[in-house]
């Protein structure tokens, strides 16, 4: 059974699972069609904080050591 944990900065997969949910839509806000390149680009906003790609409002899926997957959330009130 997965455990739900806070997403951490530096988990390999945290740019490359929102990556991939967002599908062409990636590669069309990088500019870029190079899936490397924007995985690359897509872990900086993972790592750094305040942005909606940040590990700061991401959860992660895991099981037996694996992140099964990235459950993002977005405050937009207090």
């Amino acid at each position: 059974m997965p455990t739900i944990v806070k997403a951490d900065p530096s988990s390999p997969v945290g740019a490359k699972l929102p990556m991939m949910a967002m599908g062409g839509t990636a590669n069309t806000l990088i500019g870029s069609r190079n899936d490397r390149k924007v995985q690359r680009i897509m872990r900086k906003p993972w790592r750094a904080g305040g942005n909606r790609f940040s590990h700061e409002y991401a959860y992660e899926a895991e099981h037996a050591d694996e992140t099964m997957g990235v459950v993002t959330c977005w405050l937009v009130s207090d």
